[in-house]
């Protein structure tokens, strides 16, 4: 048993998640404090604030997945890309991905492999470059030249072609925000979703 005690007072095994362990204000604490980039920024840019970007570039119907779709790392923290997917850490994977599915479930956020595919992983990798070319490396804008290099770096695992309508709707100005900034900001994008997906 992994026991997990979150700021709420939730007691979770992280082997053995249940719906009912997760509430959205622990999730938009711990991924307000936790930075991208394992924190190699210029300046401090939260997981919450990606996530409300991801969640700005997708189809209305998918906005709430979007918001949620990093919210196990309230719990199990952001890992560089690389080392989150090296053979050496598939116990942290399986781990993460359980509980990203009862997250999910317990906030109707679940999507079909197919829409996770088509919209949320272009969507995250589209953000994760302007977050990369903008806030961290200091360039002025996504050309389509820069992206292009970072496509063939492998810095993503999504082809061009499928990130360009995502980088379309990146915003022309994204202003990092302090953790109590971007807890606000991602409670208030979590209300206004769950509000349209009210029948």
């Amino acid at each position: 048993m992994i026991n997990f005690r979150t700021a709420s007072g939730r007691d979770i095994d992280m082997e053995h998640p249940q719906p009912e362990d997760f509430v959205i204000e622990d999730i938009a604490l711990g991924l307000s404090h936790s930075c991208r980039f394992a924190g190699q920024m210029p300046q401090f840019y939260s997981v919450a604030q990606h996530c409300i970007l991801v969640s700005s570039i997708v189809d209305a119907s998918f906005r709430t997945a979007a918001l949620l779709h990093d919210a196990h790392e309230a719990y199990t923290c952001d890992l560089p890309r690389n080392l989150k997917h090296h053979g050496m850490l598939k116990g942290y994977r399986d781990l993460a991905e359980n509980m990203q599915c009862v997250i999910e479930d317990s906030f109707g956020a679940g999507i079909t492999y197919a829409d996770r595919v088509k919209h949320l992983k272009p969507a995250d990798d589209a953000a994760a470059i302007f977050e990369f070319l903008i806030l961290r490396e200091g360039h002025l804008k996504c050309t389509e030249d820069k992206v292009r290099k970072l496509v063939a770096s492998d810095f993503v695992r999504q082809p061009y072609e499928a990130l360009a309508p995502f980088i379309e709707r990146l915003p022309q100005v994204w202003t990092p925000l302090s953790p109590t900034e971007a807890k606000v900001g991602f409670m208030m994008c979590f209300e206004s979703y769950k509000r349209v997906l009210v029948p």
